[in-house]
């Protein structure tokens, strides 16, 4: 049973420099990944389980996704800015007013498909993880045998466990987080100049706090185009998406936006289209066409296509 006090704190705040000229105007968080942003990807599933009292963290390019949160319907998500780049667990503590009671974290660059209602039904802090083959650009958790994490890395040079950070955390007191992430931030404990919110959890287990993980069965980390390809293609073979446009012929799954517009094409699979993107006398597999895309003439294969 979810208390009324649980509440969510989504880390939005991220340049995003490994998609490179992808994220020069749009942020990270509202890139598009089977019909939707990212961002919404996270919001949307919030509601089913109580929670409606959310905080976005907001930086590199704030005045879109500030206004991309006015946009949405129901109750509307609050905002804090990130003023410096200073890493995620910097972002956490810009919004620390919320590091006290139930809270929900998670980073709005990531996917995670998991059990959402059992993650915050945990009577402990849980880390959401998965076992993943290469486990070197991710936080890495050492457990016991008994699921309680022992130890945490951020992208460590030597690989100690391949069981990895799947963006989400759930804290049934987020207080003892708070003081960690104080503590770093007051004694300047950065690495390379950023504070990591995965030093500020080994911390909480350094002075006693248990913190146990929990299985996601699947997390898709969007940080580079091929994983932004990944998870746009197996979120929509999981949807299922069906759509169709008169005068063109489209294969599922894709997901287009019915006020894109669309001539003489061949769409999909695997193709995400949003509203204001332009296709006409093209060929378009397994890509995401951005609002004010033009795509013409051509032959489009694994690619996201941005406006001009």
């Amino acid at each position: 049973m979810v208390t009324a006090a649980a509440r969510a704190m989504i880390v939005a705040a991220g340049v995003g420099r490994r998609l490179g000229s992808h994220t020069q105007r749009r942020p990270k968080p509202l890139i598009y990944v089977a019909g939707r942003p990212i961002l919404a990807h996270l919001l949307d599933p919030l509601p089913a389980v109580g929670i409606t009292d959310v905080v976005v963290v907001v930086g590199y390019l704030r005045e879109q996704i500030e206004a991309y949160l006015r946009a949405r319907p129901g109750p509307p998500a609050q905002v804090v800015v990130q003023e410096e780049a200073l890493g995620n667990g910097h972002a956490v503590y810009a919004a620390r007013e919320w590091l006290r009671g139930p809270l929900l974290i998670q980073f709005g660059d990531t996917i995670p498909a998991l059990d959402l209602s059992g993650l915050i039904a945990q009577p402990t802090a849980a880390i959401g993880v998965t076992e993943v083959q290469d486990p070197s650009g991710y936080g890495i958790v050492d457990v016991d045998a008994g699921g309680r994490a022992r130890r945490l890395w951020e992208k460590p040079a030597h690989r100690p466990s391949n069981l990895a950070v799947a963006g989400t955390f759930y804290f049934p007191d987020a207080a003892p987080l708070g003081e960690a992430l104080d503590g770093m931030i007051r004694t300047g404990a950065s690495r390379d100049g950023e504070f990591w919110l995965t030093d500020a959890v080994q911390a909480v287990i350094e002075r006693g706090g248990a913190v146990r993980t929990f299985p996601v069965e699947r997390f898709y980390d969007c940080g580079t185009v091929d994983r932004v390809l990944v998870a746009n293609r197996e979120l929509l073979d999981a949807s299922g998406s069906t759509a169709s446009v008169p005068g063109s012929t489209v294969v599922p799954p894709c997901a287009i936006d019915p006020r894109a517009v669309i001539r003489d094409a061949w769409i999909g699979p695997h193709v995400t289209v949003t509203a204001g993107a332009r296709i006409s006398r093209a060929r378009v597999r397994d890509a995401i066409v951005h609002p004010g895309a033009v795509v013409e003439n051509a032959d489009v294969t694994h690619a996201i296509i941005d406006e001009p």
